[in-house]
């Protein structure tokens, strides 16, 4: 993913201070390379309260990312196939 929207996820979100912590990270490791749409990024912010007064290290921040991102992949593939099983 672009790193203006990875960036832009993050203003909307209001975790500016967040993103200027971790870009380099994010940027190394490739944390949102597989994510399709910044949005997945913006619900991942919004579900989990980083607290500015508690120190959090990128593997933390990265191991809620791949777990939230995961179970969002898998409820969609889950939809998709009840829906298909229903149509047939």
């Amino acid at each position: 993913m672009d790193t203006h929207l990875i960036k832009q996820a993050f203003d909307n979100t209001g975790y500016c201070n967040l993103y200027e912590q971790f870009h380099y990270q994010i940027d190394v490791t490739g944390l949102f390379d597989t994510v399709e749409q910044p949005l997945i990024i913006e619900h991942f912010l919004e579900c989990y309260s980083f607290d500015p007064e508690h120190h959090l290290f990128f593997d933390e921040f990265a191991f809620h990312f791949r777990t939230f991102h995961y179970t969002s992949l898998k409820r969609e593939l889950q939809s998709f196939h009840n829906a298909n099983i229903f149509t047939n």
